[in-house]
């Protein structure tokens, strides 16, 4: 059973203004938490799972306050869940993106994720970019959602239409993991129902055109218009063939096909970063991210018919 010590209370994240949401996140294996979080407690507990754990913070409480195990989802204790989603992510309409990135990663000169990495501490922060605000700026501290400094954020869901706690993931996950398992590979997209029961969504090689070897590390997925986007990471089969990066974002509408929709130029990463984790936002300005761009995003659904022709 999942364990939910949640205050179901609509929260304002980082007091980043009345229009942010609570956060729903995984970690990688290596994660602690900070001192008296759900992940530490579980660590202390020696729990074998935390990297197919999913917690929550609603920033009414401290750190992280409730997790859904990975019994729930349907993972087996050696799997790590590599990406997520609740399905509500709004592509369509969104205009700002989220997204998290490895250890590794370093950014660009002059962005707050080289900030963050100078100091080893990115890996566990959300960094954002909007419309008209250029570079990337860091919108969530590791330190804020339980994490320790140097913790990895695996996965993220967040600012969506709906509230994203736990009890919105408790019949519908949508993820990929690290590796395969029981003949799903890690580059399909899968759905559980919260109870356990794990099946297919969407085929990585039938359905987006990615091959064996590749590994979808970080997801936004909108089942109402039928499209995501999404990350590979580093060392994935179609990065290599393709002359791609970690760090690009890659869009599909499950027609046996992606395109690029940003590469990692555009928003403030170098080649060799890897983002780990996406999430998008539909509402105008709700992170307020001030900055002179290099490439200025625009809404996100105008930049995708200008990328994409769709």
């Amino acid at each position: 059973m999942h364990k939910l010590f949640i205050s179901l209370v609509i929260c304002v994240v980082l007091g980043l203004g009345s229009n942010a949401h609570a956060v729903v996140f995984t970690v990688d294996s290596l994660a602690s938490g900070a001192p008296g979080s759900t992940l530490n407690d579980d660590v202390l507990a020696a729990e074998p799972d935390t990297q197919n754990h999913l917690y929550f913070n609603d920033h009414e409480s401290s750190g992280n306050v409730g997790e859904l195990d990975g019994a729930d989802i349907g993972v087996a204790p050696a799997q790590n869940v590599n990406a997520l989603s609740n399905g509500n992510d709004a592509v369509s309409s969104a205009n700002t993106l989220y997204f998290s990135v490895t250890g590794s990663s370093m950014g660009q000169l002059g962005t707050e994720l080289r900030a963050e990495a100078d100091l080893g501490e990115q890996a566990g922060d959300i960094f954002g970019v909007s419309e008209g605000m250029g570079f990337m700026r860091k919108v969530v501290d590791a330190v804020e959602l339980g994490l320790a400094a140097a913790d990895n954020i695996d996965g993220i869901d967040a600012f969506d239409p709906v509230q994203p706690n736990l009890t919105h993931f408790s019949d519908r996950v949508y993820f990929a993991t690290a590796t395969g398992f029981s003949g799903f590979g890690s580059e399909d997209i899968l759905f559980s129902d919260g109870l356990g029961n794990i099946s297919l969504f969407a085929d990585g090689i039938g359905d987006i055109g990615l091959a064996v070897g590749d590994v979808i590390d970080a997801l936004v997925l909108d089942t109402t218009f039928g499209a995501a986007m999404f990350s590979l990471a580093n060392g994935s089969t179609t990065l290599g063939s393709g002359g791609y990066s970690g760090a690009d974002v890659f869009y599909t509408q499950f027609d046996g096909s992606f395109s690029m929709f940003l590469s990692h130029a555009d928003i403030g990463l170098l080649s060799t970063d890897d983002i780990d984790a996406l999430e998008l936002d539909y509402e105008a300005n709700s992170v307020p991210v001030p900055g002179s761009a290099v490439l200025m995003l625009g809404a996100l659904y105008g930049l995708r018919r200008r990328v994409l022709g769709v």
